[in-house]
C-alpha cells in the first residue's frame, strides 16, 4: 500500500552532494503526484522503488512532520534546485575534462517539442557551455507503440548522455521511465523530472522563460483567452504600478502607502480566513497520522 508515512524522502537541499555517482532514477513528489499514485498502481511503484525521491512540495514536508513519517524532511527541494545542482556539477566535471583534451560531458534533454528543445540548446550553450546538449523530442500521444519505444531508447543510446532529463509529464514520465529501467539504457546518471520540459511552461526559468517576467508563458497567439489578457507582451506594466514601485525605492523598501477601505476590506477577510483555516488544520492534524 503507497502510504507518505512508510516512503524514504530525501531529507535537504545538501543531502543532494550525498547521492552515489552511477545510474540512478531520481523522482518528486508533492500533493498532486501523492493524490495521483493512490490511484495509480503503476505510479505508485514507480514513486516507491526508485533510487531517489526528492520532496518538490511544502505540503509534503509538513505533513511527514505531521504525521511522524519515518522521513523528515527538513525543506523542499524544488525541482530546480535538483536541475542546478546536477547542472552545474556536470559543467564543473566537464570544464576540467576539458582542459586535458579529454570530450565534454554531455546532457541529453528527452520530452517536449522541438522547438523548446532548441531553445534550451541555445541557453545552454550560454549558461553551460562547456556542456554537449542533446534533445529528442516524442510524439504527443497518451501512449508510446514499441516501435515509438525503441526509438527512443536508441536516441538515448546514440547520445550516451552523462545526465538525462525526462519531461514527458507526470505521471506519464515516471511510468515510462521505471517501466523501461530494466533495459539498457545508456546513461551515467538517469534524472526524473517533474514538468521540467512541459512546453514553455518550463520549471527552469533560466532556460526557456520570458527574460522580462521571469514567467515561462506561451506566446500571445498561442496562450489561452484568459492568459492573453495579462500577457507582458500585450500590456506594460500599469504606470500605477512603476510609481508606486518609484515610491518605495525613493521613501525606503518598508513603507507602504496607507490602504483604501476596499484593501482594508480584503485584508480583514483574508486574515478571517487565514485564522479560520489554522483552526481547521489543527483540527485534523490528531487524524492525519492514522490516515496517511
Amino acid at each position: 500500500m503507497f502510504r507518505l508515512k512508510t516512503l524514504t524522502i530525501l531529507g535537504s537541499k545538501a543531502e543532494l552532494s550525498t547521492l552515489p555517482e552511477g545510474k540512478l532514477l531520481i523522482n518528486t513528489i508533492n500533493a498532486h503526484s501523492y493524490n495521483t499514485a493512490l490511484k495509480d498502481p503503476l505510479f505508485a511503484e514507480a514513486l516507491s522503488c526508485g533510487d531517489v525521491l526528492i520532496p518538490d512540495g511544502v505540503s509534503i514536508v509538513k505533513a511527514c512532520r505531521w504525521i511522524g513519517a519515518k522521513s523528515q524532511p527538513r525543506e523542499r527541494i524544488a525541482g530546480w534546485d535538483l536541475f542546478d545542482y546536477e547542472m552545474n556539477r556536470l559543467e564543473r566535471e566537464s570544464e576540467a575534462s576539458t582542459a586535458k583534451g579529454e570530450s565534454p560531458n554531455t546532457v541529453m534533454f528527452m520530452g517536449s517539442s522541438q522547438k523548446v528543445l532548441d531553445l534550451i540548446v541555445k541557453r545552454a550553450a550560454e549558461v553551460y557551455p562547456h556542456l554537449k546538449v542533446a534533445t529528442y523530442s516524442p510524439p504527443y500521444k497518451p501512449e508510446f507503440t514499441d516501435e515509438d519505444n525503441r526509438a527512443i531508447i536508441t536516441a538515448i543510446h546514440a547520445s550516451n548522455p552523462d545526465l538525462l532529463w525526462i519531461g514527458m509529464t507526470a505521471p506519464k514520465q515516471e511510468k515510462w521511465t521505471y517501466s523501461h529501467w530494466s533495459e539498457p539504457l545508456s546513461c551515467r546518471h538517469h534524472r526524473s523530472r517533474l514538468r521540467l520540459l512541459c512546453r514553455h511552461r518550463s520549471a527552469c526559468p533560466l532556460m526557456v522563460a520570458e527574460p522580462r517576467s521571469r514567467m515561462a508563458l506561451p506566446s500571445p497567439e498561442r496562450a489561452p483567452p484568459h492568459v492573453a489578457s495579462l500577457h507582458p507582451r500585450q500590456h506594460p506594466l500599469p504606470q500605477e504600478h512603476v510609481d508606486r514601485e518609484t515610491l518605495q525605492i525613493t521613501l525606503g523598501s518598508n513603507h507602504q502607502p496607507p490602504a483604501s477601505p476596499q484593501q482594508a476590506s480584503i485584508k480583514h477577510q483574508a486574515l478571517s480566513k487565514q485564522q479560520a483555516s489554522s483552526e481547521h488544520s489543527a483540527s485534523i492534524k490528531h487524524r492525519a497520522s492514522s490516515q496517511y
